[in-house]
């Protein structure tokens, strides 16, 4: 399995409704996405230095991922889902329902010397 799959740290719930904590630590780049049904994001990219990690609030997608020379692996996330891509595992998402995801960098995109760690594989 090129990715890792977890939990969230925590869920409390009571009559007022839900609190999920991620992660309490290890993150430097959050972002919020909103992505309308049939659309791809991604492009097949991979990250050099960020381990990337996605918690699925709404909706569905299918996740492609590859090593450089290797065979894809397909996975399907939907609501509720929690995982990660390590380094140099290029991935690609298509997007089955309308989604909102949240997506967390370690170290975040735009580096220190103003490059970014976003490397496009050919498709």
């Amino acid at each position: 399995m090129l990715i890792k799959i977890f939990a969230p740290d925590f869920t409390y719930s009571d009559e007022r409704g839900v609190i999920t904590q991620l992660v309490h630590g290890g993150y430097s780049q959050v972002n919020v996405v909103t992505t309308t049904k049939g659309a791809r994001r991604g492009r097949m990219h991979y990250h050099q230095f960020n381990t990337e990690a996605f918690y699925v609030i709404s909706g569905a997608f299918e996740l492609i991922c590859r090593v450089a020379g290797g065979t894809n692996e397909h996975y399907t996330f939907k609501t509720g889902d929690f995982f990660s891509v390590p380094p140099y595992i290029g991935h690609d998402f298509y997007f089955t329902e309308d989604t909102v995801l949240v997506g967390l960098y370690n170290i975040g995109v735009d580096l220190p010397d103003g490059t970014r760690d976003i490397i496009e594989m050919e498709r």
